[in-house]
């Protein structure tokens, strides 16, 4: 099996501090309609630490009965408890995963050495490829390039990093320490062109939740669409993006004038002068998809 593409770190839709099953369906309709390579429910994108344990299972097998194999299925198992994320990684085999991805440990500030363990003693327990996920920004914990090739060395199912340091010298390292049968994804929106250019195998982006564009840049390599994108991002480094990405699904793919109660305790909803600046946003994402310039037919 050969992962490269766009894989989605898919928004967990909810309504009224629950989850939104139905808004989900409707989510990967959509993904598949404009053709992503995969889908990765449980992601940070989807603030899977709000979630209980319960709670988190059921996102990840509700969305692969709708996915039904239709690409990469490459759910987020983390849990800050390292039996918990074996157990999630379990059951995500029983679902027929094709990989799973895991964080580094978080909250807690943590050595390589214990990154190190940490990635060995769940790669022991779980017979499925996995992916590290590295994002210091959340995790507070960033893993070496020299941890990742020892890990390479003595654990085949570790297959492959997600990258969302931002660092593109660091990105640039892992490359260099990457064996050919092992794959790296770059999980900034607006540095997909540069990695694409360097030779990652493609992009765990945020923004295909609800925008074309990464999908296009992704098969087309056009410096018009990556300029497109890095201004979109400015935008919406404004926000958090569990915040406003449900905001932007539920307005421009669900067609809600009015999106309300769309966040989890305890984060609310955008104020009036949020929703204006995302508004104009969502109309300029509109206004390429219909000129059919960056958009699917």
């Amino acid at each position: 099996m050969e992962f490269k593409g766009i894989i989605t770190p898919m928004i967990t839709p909810v309504k009224n501090k629950k989850i939104d099953f139905q808004a989900i369906s409707e989510l990967i309709e959509y993904l598949l309609r404009i053709g992503v390579e995969g889908i990765f429910p449980g992601s940070s994108t989807g603030a899977f630490t709000l979630f209980s344990l319960k709670e988190h299972r059921e996102i990840i097998e509700f969305s692969r009965e709708k996915f039904q194999g239709k690409g990469l299925f490459i759910p987020g198992i983390s849990r800050n408890n390292l039996e918990e994320t074996i157990l999630m990684g379990k059951s995500a085999i029983d679902m027929g995963a094709d990989g799973v991805v895991i964080i580094t440990p978080f909250y807690l500030k943590f050595g390589q050495d214990a990154i190190y363990r940490y990635y060995a003693k769940i790669a022991d327990e779980l017979d499925i490829p996995i992916f590290v996920y590295n994002n210091p920004d959340l995790s507070c914990n960033s893993i070496e390039p020299e941890t990742l090739e020892k890990l390479f060395q003595n654990y085949s199912n570790i297959i492959g990093i997600k990258d969302s340091s931002g660092d593109m010298r660091k990105f640039n390292t892992f490359i260099a320490h990457l064996p050919s049968n092992r794959y790296i994804f770059q999980g900034r929106d607006d540095l997909l062109y540069e990695s694409l250019i360097l030779g990652a195998s493609g992009g765990v982006c945020g923004t295909s939740n609800f925008s074309t564009l990464v999908h296009e840049l992704y098969k087309k390599k056009d410096l018009n669409i990556q300029k497109k994108i890095v201004l979109i991002m400015e935008t919406l480094r404004k926000f958090q993006n569990h915040v406003s990405y449900n905001y932007i699904f539920r307005k421009k793919i669900l067609n809600e004038e009015f999106p309300k109660d769309y966040t989890m305790e305890p984060f609310s909803d955008l104020n009036s002068d949020q929703e204006r600046i995302l508004d104009i946003l969502i109309s300029d994402l509109k206004e390429y998809e219909l000129k059919g310039t960056y958009g699917f037919k």
